[in-house]
């Protein structure tokens, strides 16, 4: 006979569910900062962000090169390269 799964108790239960709410909580301040920086600030951290992470997220079908990412967004009017605004290498 297979044994059976151990049920988590209530108050495991009530203790998972405050984490729940904590990280809830501090995603929704985090997009809200995000939110409140002006898009070109925005931009920037996401092209840092994926320049950071985009090895482990990255498609290997794909360039690795973020060109694409500004092109997109001058594309969608979100971006205006200039001297000032050109994303460091």
């Amino acid at each position: 006979m297979a044994d059976q799964p151990i049920k988590a108790s209530e108050w495991d239960r009530a203790y998972f569910r405050r984490i729940g709410e904590w990280e809830a909580e501090n995603a929704r301040r985090d997009l809200e900062y995000h939110l409140s920086l002006p898009l070109i600030d925005r931009l920037h951290r996401s092209a840092n962000l994926s320049q950071l992470w985009g090895e482990y997220l990255h498609d290997d079908r794909e360039p690795k090169d973020l060109g694409a990412f500004y092109e997109r967004a001058k594309e969608l009017g979100l971006y205006k390269s200039s001297p000032s605004t050109e994303p460091c290498a």
